[in-house]
């Protein structure tokens, strides 16, 4: 089968003539149908913006993050979590706050508690990152961070309005084919009232 056939096969398959053999629920179905996919192919660019406009907005909140703190090296006063065991033989990997002692830009020395990893030890150095008071925040959102929420963001939405689209095709063909099911249990019955009075 050639492509030009295929494209006219869908072509008669969406838009039935008004000649031939569809009915007026085949034609309803066809132009719900075209609506569906023109309103899908139309949110394409809407859920673009949508991805695009919250990768900005955390690449802000990145820069932010990046220019009201630092990076640091802090050393741990004890030992990080202990390795826990899970179900057949793993082991989970965690952090808890640990204490630990860090230099300020000053010089100053500075104690209080950082997230050490599972199986750290005493005086093992961690990175961290301080804010401007030198107390330890988490990292900054990276570059990489901001774009994968913004794909994130602009995929959900496509993903939300493709779902409803495809939700309101399948109501509107579940109710036409019980209008054409109770349409043809009409005509049978009809059939067979005619043939009795015979």
């Amino acid at each position: 089968m050639t492509t030009m056939s295929a494209a006219a096969r869908w072509w008669h398959w969406l838009c039935p003539r008004r000649g031939g053999l569809a009915r007026r629920s085949d034609r309803i179905e066809a132009a719900v149908l075209a609506s569906t996919l023109l309103l899908g192919l139309t949110v394409l660019p809407f859920a673009a913006a949508a991805g695009s406009t919250v990768y900005a907005h955390e690449r802000d909140v990145s820069a932010q993050q990046r220019a009201t703190g630092r990076p640091a090296v802090a050393m741990l006063l004890a030992d990080g979590p202990v390795a826990e065991t899970a179900g057949r033989g793993g082991v989970v990997a965690e952090k808890a706050p640990t204490a630990a002692m860090w230099t300020l830009p000053d010089g100053t020395p500075r104690r209080g508690q950082v997230d050490a990893a599972t199986g750290t030890v005493a005086g093992a150095r961690v990175a961290i990152w301080l804010d401007r008071n030198g107390d330890p925040v988490d990292p900054p959102l990276t570059t990489a961070g901001a774009a994968v929420t913004g794909i994130a963001a602009g995929t959900g939405l496509l993903v939300i309005a493709w779902s409803l689209l495809a939700a309101v095709y399948v109501v509107n063909r579940w109710a036409l084919d019980r209008a054409r099911y109770a349409a043809w249990q009409r005509e049978w019955l009809h059939d067979q009232q005619r043939r009795e009075k015979r």
